[in-house]
Order: structure tokens, then sequence, then C-alpha cells
């Protein structure tokens, strides 16, 4: 087995880094890595956790489904991140448009959310009424996730599409899937929304003399 010399340049051998300009290498796997923990999360797990809210009718559904899986979510975003800093630094790219709009998603999603889920869950069985904080985390999770998963086009365009860590197919891939969850999740916002008001008690008119 063959030492490597950390006194040497990095080489492109076994696939482990690749050359993407005369002074740059990428670390496949950190790509990779970076890219199968980031579109789990937020091209699937959160998206499922929020449509869960909507069309599953149980009563825990909250406590026992969407808070753990989006916790689950919540903490590969962070893994993520954490590879894709270690790339942006690696590559001289984290304050390129991609890191950025990342660390706006995964901040504006691992800050805000659970602690607004918790206040409103909170408010709810106090109350048995929905406060204005559970619409604000609703709604601000939603934009987040589609701008999450816009975000991840946008990583493939700086990671160079067709180049080792981002094959083509991987691409083609991710927009089709892309595209579905985004049109299944805004059908299932549309819907949960019509159902929500349809479902509100009318004020019936008071019947002249």
């Amino acid at each position: 087995m063959s030492a490597i010399n950390p006194m040497s340049p990095p080489t492109p051998s076994s696939n482990l880094l690749v050359k993407r300009d005369a002074d740059t290498y990428v670390p496949v796997r950190a790509l990779i890595a970076h890219g199968f923990l980031m579109t789990f999360a937020i091209g699937l797990f959160l998206p499922i956790g929020a449509t869960i809210i909507q069309v599953v009718p149980w009563s825990k559904k909250v406590t026992q489904l969407h808070a753990p899986l989006q916790a689950f979510a919540l903490a590969m975003l962070v893994a993520g991140m954490g590879v894709g800093i270690y790339l942006g630094v690696e590559t001289d790219k984290i304050d390129t448009y991609h890191p950025i709009i990342g660390f706006i998603v995964v901040g504006g999603l691992l800050l805000f959310q659970p602690l607004m889920g918790l206040l409103a869950h909170l408010y709810y069985r106090r109350s048995g009424r929905r406060s204005p904080l559970a619409y604000v985390h609703r709604w601000w999770g939603r934009l987040l996730v589609i701008l999450g998963i816009v975000n991840g086009g946008l990583g493939f365009m700086l990671a160079g599409i067709g180049s080792p860590g981002c094959p083509v197919g991987a691409v083609i891939a991710y927009s089709i899937i892309a595209g579905i969850v985004i049109c299944a999740y805004l059908a299932v916002v549309v819907f949960g929304t019509f159902r929500q008001y349809s479902s509100r008690p009318k004020v019936q008119e008071m019947s002249k003399p």
C-alpha cells in the first residue's frame, strides 16, 4: 500500500481528487456525500414531513410523525452543510451563490422552524386554536424548502455538470424528481388550504321577519 506524501501536491489518482482547474482539486467523495445528504433532506424528507400535516388523519401526527421526521431531516442538513463548507473552503468557492443561498436555507430552517413549531403546537394544545405563529411556521418552511430545491440545481451548475461527482444522469434525475416533488408539494398545499377554508363554519344570515 503506497503512502501519500502530505508535502506533495494532490493528484487525481484513484478518483478521490479531480482537477477542476490549474490550482483546484475537488474531493469527489465529499461532493457526492454533500449532494446525497442535501438532496434527500430537502428534496424528500422535509416535503414529506410537511405534507403529513395535510394528508394524515391522525391526532398524534405532529408529535409522532411530523416532528421526528423533520428533526431527522434537519440533522441531515447540518451534516450536509458541514461537508459543503469543507468543499467551499477547499475549492475557494465558499462566497459564491450556491453556498450563500444554502446558508440562508439551512439557517432559516434550523434557527426558526423548530422553535416556531414547538410554540405553535403548545398554543394549540392550550387553546384549541391555531396561532398566527403556526401560519408563519408553515409558510416560512414552504418557502425555504422550495428555495433549497432550486439551490440544489444551482449546486450542480457550480460543481460542473458532466464532471466526476456530478454526472449528467444525476442532474437529469434530480431535475425530474425535483419537478415532481415541487408540483406534488404545491398541490398538497393548495388542496390543504382550500379544505381548511371550506371546512370553516359559515355564518348564516338572520332571516328577516
